[in-house]
């Protein structure tokens, strides 16, 4: 580990180190849609490099959508998202009851009317 803020590799004992483990997964142990994916991705590359035809170039790019489309869906359902992650959304909730003003501190209706 490398600390960019002191440009050091040293760290104090018990010096508590929040991380983020980034783990390279064998393809075996990916999940089927990301398989997929992989697999026809590679495929389409490797055709238009050596074959180069347009007419399948087409089928194999429509292939590729849909599996890319699959592996989001995919991504959707079993990653733990939630609709209050999102700052649109929070922004919403976040408004004051009652009051037209946003963070600025101006009032946003009477800007717009003079």
């Amino acid at each position: 580990m490398y600390d960019r803020q002191v440009n050091s590799d040293k760290f104090d004992a018990g010096t508590i180190i929040k991380v983020n483990q980034i783990k390279n997964l064998q393809f075996k142990d990916l999940p089927e849609p990301a398989r997929r994916y992989i697999a026809i991705r590679s495929a389409r590359i490797f055709h238009d490099r050596v074959v180069g035809s347009t007419e399948l170039h087409r089928f194999y790019q429509e292939d590729e959508f849909q599996a890319w489309q699959t592996l989001l869906e995919y991504e959707g359902d079993v990653a733990d998202y939630n609709l209050f992650d999102n700052y649109d959304v929070f922004r919403v909730i976040d408004r004051l009851p009652g009051s037209s003003s946003n963070r600025l501190g101006y009032n946003v209706i009477d800007s717009y009317t003079t």
